[in-house]
């Protein structure tokens, strides 16, 4: 592509947040849900996500007074993801890294896993303690697009990423090459592997 290039791109569902499984669409008697949430299953509207009693996330498809149907699927489940990437500059391999290791910004090379529930990414994380590879388990339990790259992240600057993941990946503190987390956010749970951080700011 050359500059100012616009090309489009489309991840499939298997690429993405797989196939949509209509067995993970379920009816709920309103009761039980009131047991789950209490009071606040009156105010639950369409699209509102809760925590079921056995500790998966489901989100609400239908309402009624007596029975409420969730969707367990991820919100992405079985659709195409569809976004543009513009060509703002052609940089040769490398350059692009050197500029930004060379500038007064702090940047971080990262991998992670992300996850809906803290009790998987907390059954991986002890699998990653025990020596098994943070590749194989991305690609195998991630619900990120990364998913598809060892959940290889790349090489980011501070304030690009959501707070809460930016904190831990450019706070000293945090040991380079040891796996951190889990770390709640708007998206879920994440498990950080920072592989590289340099803080030129």
């Amino acid at each position: 592509m050359q500059e100012g290039g616009v090309k489009k791109f489309v991840m499939t569902p298997e690429q993405a947040y797989g196939e949509l499984d209509e067995s993970l669409i379920m009816d709920i008697p309103m009761a039980a849900v009131k047991q789950a949430v209490g009071l606040a299953a009156e105010t639950l509207e369409i699209g509102d996500n809760i925590l079921l009693p056995d500790g998966r996330s489901a989100r609400v498809k239908e309402k009624s007074e007596t029975n409420m149907k969730v969707d367990l699927n991820h919100a992405l489940a079985g659709l195409n993801i569809e976004f543009e990437l513009s060509v703002m500059e052609v940089a040769e391999p490398g350059k692009m890294l050197e500029a930004m290791q060379a500038a007064d910004v702090n940047i971080a090379t990262v991998s992670h896993i992300l996850v809906e529930q803290r009790e998987l990414a907390v059954e991986i994380k002890k699998k990653l303690e025990e020596g098994l590879d943070f590749g194989v388990l991305a690609q195998a339990h991630s619900t990120c697009p990364s998913k598809v790259d060892q959940g290889k992240l790349g090489t980011f600057q501070a304030g690009q990423m959501v707070a809460e993941f930016d904190k831990v990946v450019f706070d000293p503190e945090t040991t380079i090459g040891v796996v951190q987390g889990p770390l709640e956010t708007q998206f879920g749970y994440h498990l950080i592997l920072v592989e590289q951080r340099t803080m030129n700011a």
